[in-house]
């Protein structure tokens, strides 16, 4: 099972109390990293994501001390449990969290915005840039390409070490063409899946099996639940 959790980021900051009661559920190893932003954006954002990995530890039966031990992996992709397999994206309103027990899984999400298109056209094929240029809504176009590419990328754990020529994605399929050799978990193909989160957002799922059963999405905060 891959189950989805999401929490919107408040417009403003959340009152200290309330802010001091979610920060406690995490154990202290990873307050440092919280509170190491300036923004309060970027505080809350990493802070719900924990919080969403969390709750989806609890689901499948481990404990919350299990977010201690968090480590990093060679490229710097986390990992708390043998048998659990995560993913977290932030953007601007929006949180979401990726957990699998089938294998290693990359999710990415981002508020479609005006950007400079342009900017960007250096990193695409010609036929990805004429289909995102020519679209009826070219700026959706691009973050669905973007989120999609991202995805399988987080997924991979290497992140920036991944060229985008490097990455070959056709029909929601995406391989990882030589010399580029596999990442240290094996996996060099990806099944990329659309995740619907809210309007005005785009969001990918990304994972090496081919038809994966997809929990409906969880969002937090819920009244009945310990999130708060």
């Amino acid at each position: 099972m891959i189950r989805i959790l999401l929490a919107e980021i408040p417009s403003t900051p959340p009152p200290p109390p309330q802010w001091q009661t979610q920060l406690n559920q995490l154990p202290a190893t990873h307050h440092p990293a919280i509170l190491r932003f300036r923004r309060w954006q970027d505080r809350q954002a990493t802070l719900l994501g924990r919080l969403l990995l969390r709750q989806a530890l609890l689901e499948a039966e481990h404990e919350a001390h299990t977010l201690r031990d968090w480590r990093l992996g060679e490229h710097g992709k986390p990992r708390v449990a043998e048998d659990i397999f995560f993913n977290i994206s932030h953007t601007e309103g929006l949180v979401v969290c990726a957990v699998s027990r089938l294998g290693e899984v990359g999710i990415d999400c981002e508020r479609i915005r005006p950007i400079a298109l342009e900017d960007f056209q250096s990193l695409m094929d010609p036929a990805t840039w004429q289909s995102i240029h020519t679209a009826a809504h070219p700026e959706q176009a691009f973050f669905d390409f973007w989120t999609a590419r991202e995805s399988v990328v987080k997924g991979d754990g290497r992140g920036l070490s991944i060229p985008f020529s490097a990455l070959e994605i056709q029909d929601n399929r995406a391989t990882i063409r030589p010399p580029h050799t596999p990442a240290p978990h094996g996996v060099q193909s990806w099944r990329i899946h659309p995740v619907t989160t809210r309007p005005g957002y785009c969001c990918h799922l990304a994972t090496p099996v081919s038809t994966p059963p997809i929990a409906p999405i969880l969002c937090f905060p819920a009244k009945s639940s310990s999130f708060l």
